[in-house]
């Protein structure tokens, strides 16, 4: 059984009209709205988890600073990600993954809202597969696209 903390109809009420706040702060930035990219709010005790993927650092450093600016908030927990970290991570996990590398072997990563695609050359088709697996195991990747060839 899940321990949820007790809060007084007060705490309660502040909290959602908080939730209510951040999101309509995050929500009034000109390169949210525009993008409608969706960003995850979640307010507990006066702090604010914001959940998602951002197109940029600099979107999502506007997002964390929207969020931290609304009264009465003690705390933003940054759960965002964007999408070159993601491909950046992604990258990463791949390159040291032995079996997806051969003499002709390439692979690219693309992210976009999450949604990632591979593209490139690998040597067998299990490494095709390992490659997606390894992508979407990903903390903020939605989907992934495997357009990734057996060279």
């Amino acid at each position: 059984m899940a321990n949820y903390p007790i809060m007084t109809p007060e705490e309660a009420a502040s909290d959602l009209d908080l939730y209510e706040a951040v999101n309509d702060a995050i929500n009034d930035l000109n390169i949210v709205r525009e993008s409608d990219v969706v960003i995850h709010v979640n307010v507990l005790n006066r702090e604010a988890e914001l959940k998602g993927v951002a197109l940029s650092r600099i979107m999502h450093r506007a997002v964390l600073q929207a969020a931290a600016s609304v009264p009465g908030i003690k705390r933003v927990i940054d759960n965002l990600t964007t999408d070159t970290d993601l491909e950046v991570v992604i990258g990463q996990a791949l390159a040291q993954e032995k079996s997806l590398w051969g003499a002709d072997n390439e692979i690219s990563v693309m992210s976009y809202r999450g949604n990632v695609t591979l593209t490139g050359k690998v040597p067998t088709g299990d490494a095709m597969q390992k490659a997606a697996e390894i992508a979407a195991k990903v903390p903020g990747v939605v989907n992934v696209i495997n357009r990734l060839n057996v060279s």
